[in-house]
């Protein structure tokens, strides 16, 4: 079912925590509405109608700027709760007063039921927009709708029955109930989300001191810098022009069709239940039209429709056409338009929105039912209302041609929006200062100057003529010499063909260094004939299988090698992908896909899925489609399902052998090791093919040499267990090292010894010169300082870092407090290894920063801890 609905497990609760809330204020709404229109129409009169929404209209200026106002002061949520109990109350004040018979008090209620539900409606989706980002809304709103129209739906088929049984009148009694439990349900909710989405949004800490003069104030400056809300400004102008008009319409057709007031209430209540179920059994499906189409896209659908609605009218005025009119118009809406709507304008920031969404549904709406109101009644008397269909078309015509420019335009404004979220500083390339220079000569140039003044010659005479002298000059991209690597790039940079082919081919190489390399040429090499498409598939085809390899592992019983295993090759999966994002970036001269790329790396939600989005939209659907599943964090069944769809990929889950004969066959000589580990600790039998066997024993990998030599059968789990794997497992462990991917513990493994000290045992005196990095696995020491505070190490833990970075005496002593196990690293093993993994070093210089804090913080203490003087009695 939630496949099926395309809702990831852990959006459930919420979901239908929101679904509800919108299903009682909706029901709610269904059962004021119909009373106040039939009451209206029946015992005021239709011929006032044009002046009831001229009023409305100016009453919704009112409304709208104090919810802006408000939303500045208070949380969604917290008003929203207000408001449901305020409407409730104030409708059941009402119902005390029409036994006194004030004819006026109809209008009212008629304008009240109006704004009542303008303002449910704008918190609602404003606290929808805050819980769901912008990609979510695609999948979710369209669900929350339905949910909305359940309680239309149950409320109008419940409206007449109701009024037959406790008289008409007796509906605000309803009403106030429904209000009240949908407060009551909104303020549990609060409770039970209140640390994932009720907290204050960082992003709108600015504007909650703001006062309602200067919101105001700054709203021209949120319209100039956003071309979406001016594209708001005319979606929410044209439609309410032409609404009063189709509403006037249909209600003066059905007043002179249905005579009497409880035949006119049956046939609304029928009516909007019957539409509301029809619209009911589409939603569950248009996110995946979202999905297919894009947001703007549906955002044509009602326009369109809203053309020919009064095209038909004009031609025939009578029930029927009416009938379609509505039933069409309000469809559409309903399941296209108004999601579609809702998730576009959740691309603003959140301030942004609390200001924008009451301007637009308060301001920009009002115009347009001011508007459309002020034809009706310039019209009324020498114009038949059939004859308004000739104004309407113009107008409709006019709003559809802007929605079609919006879906025209619509990847350049997502892409400006997110440019303002990007931090510049956030994962910047180097490659991207390269994207500003156009000229090749200038390019050449650029290089040059990125050369040291000691450049080695080491490519001097060196010509690239074919495939054979650029993969030797790619080699050489790996060397660990600045100079080296930067003349082996200017030389491919030079060449006068250079096959992109074989740069592709390069970059699945697993040495970083070339691989950065490899991408820094991309940004440049203009081969007219590079087809990107093939590399992508390759790619996502390697990860899709990696995919499919973890989640078969996920199913196996859970070891410490099978979490380094399956986390291994996720992280493999990332890189991948990275690598295939940032060529796209590389071929990409305008700049776009860098900006979106750094926004899917974002730790900002927000922002990461409007990154998706603006990919989703820039790209080709079928490059789109093949990626996306990879980047979003979804559950693997249901990115290899997507998978499933473009590659024929096996499955693993239900065949062992297979799956460890393929991890087995990967020229990734980590995970051999780690499958050699785990098939080592299973419980039941597995041989492994004499044939893989001796290939693993000819490894170049002198640990995958070794565990091979050590397999035999499965399922002896007092074998020890391989010192080099033990000490990758302790490693991860350590929460210094929790920024490292399993490669770069590897490569510390590879270079660190596990050495057991007795109790009482010295490891490092103070003012002594440290050398060695030292982890603690398991047991106790003591760290004395030169003051005598102490203070206790737990496995886990690391010490003599900061000396260790460069040689300085240490400034504790550190002893043993019980048989501890220790893992070390030497100085001159390590800047080896930081010499491949620099990320390493750069991970061991922030646990030294956070150290110098922790001593600043102790220091801080003691001093805080010496008493102040007291001060002399002088008598």
């Amino acid at each position: 079912m939630l496949k099926w609905f395309n809702v990831y497990r852990h959006e459930i609760g919420l979901l239908i925590w929101v679904t509800t809330l919108a299903l009682l204020i909706r029901s709610a709404s269904a059962s004021f509405n119909h009373f106040a229109e039939t009451t209206f129409l029946k015992r005021f009169g239709v011929e006032y109608l044009p002046w009831a929404y001229l009023i409305n209209a100016l009453s919704g200026f009112f409304s709208m700027a104090l919810l802006t106002g408000l939303l500045g002061r208070i949380s969604v949520s917290r008003l929203l709760t207000f408001t449901l109990f305020f409407c409730g109350f104030s409708a059941t004040a009402l119902r005390w007063v029409i036994p006194l018979g004030y004819e006026l008090l109809y209008p009212v209620m008629f304008i009240m039921k109006a704004q009542y539900e303008l303002m449910l409606g704008v918190l609602f989706w404003n606290l929808a927009n805050d819980l769901f980002s912008a990609r979510q809304s695609k999948r979710l709103f369209p669900l929350i709708t339905a949910g909305g129209i359940i309680g239309v739906t149950a409320g109008s088929f419940a409206t007449p029955s109701l009024a037959a049984a406790i008289r008409i009148d007796n509906l605000l009694f309803v009403y106030f109930l429904l209000t009240a439990a949908a407060g009551a349900t909104l303020v549990l909710m609060e409770s039970l989300f209140q640390s994932q989405v009720f907290r204050i949004q960082e992003q709108k800490r600015d504007f909650k001191t703001l006062s309602f003069i200067e919101q105001w104030k700054k709203l021209p400056e949120i319209i100039r810098g956003s071309k979406l809300i001016l594209f708001f400004m005319l979606l929410f102008v044209l439609p309410n022009i032409t609404l009063p008009i189709l509403n006037y319409q249909f209600r003066f057709i059905v007043d002179r069709t249905y005579a009497t007031e409880f035949k006119l209430l049956e046939f609304l209540s029928y009516f909007w239940g019957v539409m509301n179920g029809i619209s009911l059994m589409f939603l569950p499906f248009v996110g995946r039209l979202y999905s297919r189409w894009g947001l703007p896209a549906a955002l044509l659908f009602h326009p369109a429709n809203y053309v020919i609605t009064f095209l038909a009218l004009l031609l025939r005025f009578d029930i029927f056409i009416a009938v379609y009119a509505r039933v069409s118009t309000s469809i559409i809406r309903t399941v296209l338009h108004k999601p579609a709507r809702t998730s576009l304008l959740g691309l603003l920031p959140g301030a942004h929105r609390d200001i924008i969404r009451p301007f637009l549904r308060g301001t920009m709406v009002r115009i347009g039912l001011l508007t459309g109101s002020g034809i009706i009644i310039v019209s009324e008397g020498f114009v038949h209302p059939r004859y308004l269909s000739v104004i309407a078309v113009l107008l409709t015509a006019a709003w559809l041609i802007i929605s079609w420019l919006l879906r025209k335009r619509y990847p350049d404004i997502l892409l400006n929006m997110i440019s303002k979220k990007v931090n510049d500083t956030e994962l910047a390339d180097p490659s991207e200062d390269l994207a500003k220079i156009k000229d090749r000569r200038a390019r050449t140039q650029f290089f040059r100057t990125r050369l040291n003044s000691d450049d080695t010659q080491v490519l001097n005479g060196t010509r690239i003529e074919n495939e054979s002298d650029l993969r030797q000059v790619l080699a050489l991209l790996d060397d660990p010499s600045n100079p080296v690597h930067e003349q082996a790039k200017l030389k491919v940079q030079k060449a006068p063909h250079v096959g992109t082919r074989v740069l592709l081919e390069n970059l699945a190489s697993r040495r970083q260094r070339t691989r950065e390399g490899i991408l820094f040429l991309l940004e440049f090499l203009d081969d007219k004939n590079l087809d990107i498409t093939a590399f992508i598939k390759t790619e996502s085809r390697i990860c899709y299988r990696l995919l499919a390899e973890v989640r078969a592992l996920m199913e196996l019983r859970q070891t410490p090698e099978r979490d380094l295993l399956i986390e291994h090759l996720n992280q493999e999966r990332k890189q991948r992908i990275d690598t295939v994002l940032r060529v796209l970036a590389a071929r990409d001269h305008s700049g776009r896909m860098h900006l979106i790329r750094r926004g899917i790396h974002s730790l900002n939600e927000r922002l990461r899925s409007d990154s998706l989005e603006a990919f989703d939209v820039t790209t080709t659907k079928k490059i789109s489609r093949i990626l996306i599943p990879l980047i979003e964090d979804v559950a693997p069944a249901r990115a290899l399902k997507a998978g499933k769809k473009h590659f024929k990929l096996p499955k693993l889950d239900s065949d062992r052998g297979k799956l460890y004969a393929g991890l087995l066959k990967k020229e990734d000589t980590l995970a051999q090791a780690l499958s050699l580990a785990l098939i080592a600790k299973e419980r039941e039998p597995f041989k492994i093919k004499p044939e893989l066997l001796d290939r693993l024993r000819q490894s170049p990998d002198i640990h995958v040499r070794r565990l091979a030599d050590r397999h035999e059968t499965v399922g002896k789990p007092e074998r020890d267990i391989d010192p080099y794997i033990a000490k990758l497992i302790h490693l991860s462990k350590v929460g210094a090292f929790k920024g490292l991917s399993i490669i770069h513990l590897a490569a510390l493994a590879c270079v660190a010894k596990v050495v057991t000290y007795p109790p009482g045992r010295l490891i490092l005196q103070d003012e002594a010169t440290c050398d060695t990095l030292y982890v603690l696995v398991e047991g106790e020491v003591t760290a004395v300082g030169q003051t005598g505070a102490s203070r206790s190490l737990q496995g886990g833990n690391v010490f003599g870092e900061a000396a260790f970075l460069d040689k300085a005496p240490v400034s504790e002593t550190f002893l043993t407090v019980c048989s501890s196990r220790i893992i070390e690293v030497h100085s001159d093993q390590f800047r080896k290894t930081a010499e491949k993994y620099p990320e390493v070093a750069l991970q061991l210089c922030g646990l030294f920063f956070a150290e110098i804090r922790k001593l600043h913080e102790m220091r801080d203490d003691r001093v805080n801890a010496i008493p102040s003087p007291s001060p002399l009695n002088t008598g």
